[in-house]
């Protein structure tokens, strides 16, 4: 009996963390700024998170098949033969295509141990070269905000896998409203493709640089080896747009810049930049504020 009693109660232990980690998935997977969703054996969407629904918007809906929107369209049987096996898809191209746009995008898939039926969790990458509201800024051509914070996440994942510094900065046109009245959006409008031409020549082809909107630019730095280079960029950036003879800026241009720390997530990089640049912009000239 006590036997009996004390296997009961393994049981109930064991469903109760089951229940637990579920619980901690599920609460993981809505919340992630990668864009994922859950697929059943089929290929057919069960479940996208936040992330993926702002990229693919509401065509994607649950129980689609996922062959009817992407190009090539894969061999399912193969794949899900590889993931029953164990295997991680990483990085197959596919092109998901949409009524109003097309993403190219890098895809990994991976099946849920101990899922039955078997559930497969897709993640996505878009690849910077594609439009898309909130992927490409049309006006510059560098990456939208929704981009912007894809890569950030990836970044973060790769510095703590692989123990490396990521910087982000927020940078400013500190007259761009006074200009924008006084001259016309034709004139401020080229005002802010000289600054994103300057600042592309600046940073390094692995860094990410994006436009979130109106005169803000960001930027992501990988790799970086202290806090000392990513100082010594902001004053190169600076610098840079000192030579661009038609931007004629009185007031400069502001950077406020920050180090990830081991529990950074990406708003919170974005808020402590964003106050960093504030405190920059209380100085006036090209000024630069990094954080840490």
């Amino acid at each position: 009996m006590l036997e009996g009693m004390i296997v009961a109660g393994e049981d109930t232990m064991a469903q109760s963390r089951k229940q637990g980690a579920e619980t901690l998935y599920q609460q993981a997977f809505t919340q992630s700024l990668q864009a994922q969703a859950l697929l059943d054996e089929q290929g057919r969407w069960l479940e996208l998170n936040a992330a993926l629904r702002a990229l693919l918007g509401e065509g994607q809906a649950p129980g689609q098949a996922l062959s009817l929107s992407l190009d090539p369209q894969p061999d399912w049987d193969e794949l899900l033969a590889q993931l029953r096996a164990g295997a991680v898809l990483r990085q197959l191209p596919w092109n998901f295509r949409l009524a109003d746009q097309e993403l190219s995008t890098l895809v990994s898939l991976q099946a849920l141990s101990g899922s039955k039926p078997l559930r497969i969790l897709l993640s996505l990458q878009v690849l910077p070269e594609e439009g898309g509201d909130g992927i490409r800024d049309e006006l510059t051509g560098l990456a939208g905000h929704a981009l912007f914070m894809d890569r950030l996440q990836l970044a973060l994942t790769r510095s703590r896998r692989n123990k490396t510094a990521v910087a982000v900065m927020m940078i400013s046109v500190d007259d761009y409203a006074p200009r924008l009245a006084a001259r016309g959006q034709a004139q401020a409008d080229e005002l802010l493709r000289q600054v994103a031409s300057s600042l592309r020549d600046s940073v390094r082809r692995s860094d990410t640089l994006a436009r979130l909107g109106g005169d803000v630019f960001a930027l992501i730095l990988e790799e970086v080896g202290t806090s000392l280079e990513a100082i010594t960029l902001a004053a190169k950036i600076c610098d840079s747009l000192d030579q661009v003879r038609d931007l004629q800026m009185p007031q400069g241009v502001s950077i406020g810049g920050v180090m990830a720390h081991a529990d950074s997530t990406p708003w919170d990089l974005i808020r402590r930049a964003d106050e960093a640049l504030r405190e920059a912009q209380r100085h006036p000239g090209h000024a630069y504020e990094m954080a840490f």
